[in-house]
């Protein structure tokens, strides 16, 4: 299949949006269900787990530069259990972009379009992302290059103009209920960051010389920067309690301040930019995934049934806002912990393992 050759820049900044949007819609309310005060704690242990994740990706990316995950999973396992592999990561990404998809429907249905079908907004969003998709990667990161900027931008204008409402010795004290509400707040942080497997689909479409550590590790520490105000603002500015009832307590930020209630059209470009750069991504990315499972050589072949599978699941899988809440709690974040963290370590091990006993053989023979 051919694809353009990425820079590191182009896929740090794919990185960067594909969790970043879906944390501070989805994930931040989870968080502050469990953590409370104390959610910014949860974000530094995800943090060190995600630069555990970005040391196995840059692991594999220096041994096996030019294959992808499934093409890795095949060499180890064989073609039918790398064919599984490729089977299941595609139902992960497919699920990825469902979970984005009915999250947009729901936020827009309720705060902007009450009174337009949620899936008339699903259709043309998602009809748009399927065309970005494929256009193909080269031109789905230059998409994402000229828009994030502006996304981060915009985020971070947001955060200034917020801060005179705010009382940050709300999140005050720290760890009055233990340890352990942390570590329950960390998990879906975890489970968010595990969505960067899709970088090890990416990674044979970099250009020579690009290097991994850079581009790894500075998205994820940008993408830890990016985490710390929406985890402490709306706390800061509601109160802890207030702030976990919320179904959108960062777009809460834009609706109360004094500063920003004109501006609500801001957050609508936050999130419609976002979700599209993430959405073309792990749809491309499940496109992909499902033409190297199968053998396909034409990956576009797959946009219709991939695209006809998401939406169906936006639209019956996940009907409303706490459908997707109770999926992503009880299932989607115990297998993307699996998938996308412990699984690139064991690919990662057993890759080393084979390096060392094939070096050995050469001993011998030599």
């Amino acid at each position: 299949m051919k694809s353009g050759k990425l820079s590191g820049g182009q896929l740090r900044l794919l990185i960067i949006g594909s969790v970043t949007v879906m944390g501070h819609l989805l994930i931040v309310p989870l968080v502050f269900d469990q953590a409370g005060r104390d959610s910014w704690l949860s974000w530094v242990i995800a943090i060190a787990v995600g630069f555990i994740l970005a040391w196995s990706l840059i692991g594999l990316g220096t041994i096996a530069p030019e294959k992808s995950m499934i093409q890795i999973s095949s060499q180890l396992f064989g073609n039918i259990l790398g064919g599984f592999v490729g089977l299941t990561m595609t139902l992960f990404f497919i699920t990825t972009v469902a979970i984005t998809l009915r999250g947009l429907m729901s936020f827009m249905g309720t705060v902007f379009f009450p009174q337009t079908p949620s899936w008339v907004l699903g259709l043309f969003f998602l009809a748009a992302c399927v065309y970005t998709a494929a256009a193909g990667l080269q031109n789905l990161a230059r998409a994402n290059a000229i828009l994030l900027p502006f996304l981060i931008t915009a985020g971070i204008l947001a955060w200034a103009f917020t801060t005179p409402d705010k009382d940050y010795q709300l999140i005050l004290p720290f760890l009055e209920r233990g340890i352990s509400p942390v570590i329950q707040g960390a998990l879906p942080l975890v489970g968010l960051l595990g969505e960067l497997v899709v970088v090890g689909m990416l990674q044979p479409f970099l250009k020579k010389g690009t290097t991994l550590y850079k581009t790894h590790l500075t998205a994820v520490l940008v993408i830890g920067l990016l985490f710390i105000g929406p985890l402490t603002g709306p706390i800061a500015m509601f109160g802890e309690t207030a702030a976990a009832r919320m179904d959108y307590p960062t777009f809460a930020e834009f609706k109360f301040s004094v500063l920003m209630v004109n501006f609500q059209s801001l957050a609508v470009f936050l999130w419609l930019g976002g979700s599209f750069g993430r959405i073309s991504l792990y749809y491309y990315a499940a496109t992909l995934s499902c033409s190297q499972a199968l053998g396909i050589k034409n990956y576009k072949i797959l946009l219709l049934p991939v695209g006809l599978m998401s939406f169906a699941m936006a639209q019956w899988l996940f009907p409303d806002l706490q459908a997707v809440k109770n999926f992503l709690i009880y299932l989607y974040f115990p297998v993307s912990v699996i998938l996308g963290v412990i699984f690139p370590m064991l690919l990662l091990i057993l890759l080393y393992i084979k390096k060392y006993i094939q070096g050995r053989h050469l001993l011998k023979e030599a």
